[in-house]
Formats: structure tokens, C-alpha cells, sequence
């Protein structure tokens, strides 16, 4: 399968796809939250139309299998990225798409200038192990904070 696959830089031609893959993964746990393929088109294509953005997209044998996007975001002297939605379609998970995904990703990143990568996920969830696994880390000194406003 690794050899199938290819990652190009992410278009807005990809924004249908994305969609439904987005649906399809965040309808499965730890989220399982329902998304339209219209309101996950509107979430996907403002990332993709923001400053800083970068994304990269997976196919296997042709198919849109998974896509990384976020953007790139100046802090002090540096650049970070904050990664805003990662996923692969769920007949791919678990097959190391998502692997080989990140590491093509993290290299473009460092290429590009990058030192820093941030993101948010699910507290004690499959995403969690997944980056854990992966390098990434609870940040030490940062917590995330909400206030619900309905």
C-alpha cells in the first residue's frame, strides 16, 4: 500500500472530497459528531482561504484518501503551525496513512521554516494516542480554556 500512495499540496479542487471524508471520520468515536457536507465544506474551505495556509493531500491508486491542513502563523522570530484538521478516510485508518501523512507534512513544514507544531484533539481518545505515538506532547505551560455563550 505505501507504494501507492502519493501526497500533493491541497487545492480548493479538493474541497469536495475533503468533505466527505471529514463527515465520515468525525461521525466516529471519539467525536461522533454529525456533520452536513455542506457545513464541513464551509469549515474546510475558510482554512484553506485563511493567511498561513498550508495543506497536503493523500491519494491511493488515484483516490482522495486523507488530507493535513492548517496554517503557518509568525511568533517572535520563529514559525509555528497550527494544525487544524487532520484526517483519512476510515476504510484507510489504521493502515499507517496517517503516519506516513504526518511525516511527509512535518517535513514540508521544516522546509518551509517551521519549528513548532500545535493542535487540539480529544482528551484521552484514539487522536491523542495517535500523536502521542507520533512525537507530539501535552504542552507544559498552555491549557485550553471555553466558555460556552448560549
Amino acid at each position: 500500500m505505501y507504494e501507492d500512495l502519493i501526497f500533493q499540496p491541497f487545492t480548493e479542487d479538493h474541497l469536495d472530497a475533503a468533505a466527505e471524508i471529514f463527515v465520515e471520520a468525525f461521525a466516529a468515536e471519539p467525536w461522533n459528531e454529525l456533520w452536513s457536507h455542506e457545513s464541513a465544506r464551509r469549515r474546510l474551505s475558510d482554512i484553506v482561504q485563511s493567511p498561513g495556509f498550508v495543506g497536503w493531500s493523500a491519494f491511493c491508486k488515484g483516490e482522495f484518501i486523507g488530507f493535513v491542513l492548517g496554517r503557518l502563523e509568525p511568533s517572535r522570530e520563529e514559525k509555528h503551525f497550527y494544525l487544524q484538521e487532520m484526517c483519512v478516510s476510515t476504510r484507510f485508518q489504521r493502515r499507517g496513512v496517517g503516519r506516513r501523512m504526518l511525516a511527509h507534512f512535518e517535513e514540508a513544514l521544516k522546509e518551509a521554516g517551521c519549528s513548532q507544531i500545535y493542535l487540539l484533539t480529544a482528551r484521552e481518545s484514539a487522536a491523542e494516542r495517535f500523536y502521542a505515538a507520533n512525537g507530539f506532547r501535552s504542552a507544559y505551560r498552555a491549557v485550553v480554556m471555553v466558555r460556552r455563550l448560549t
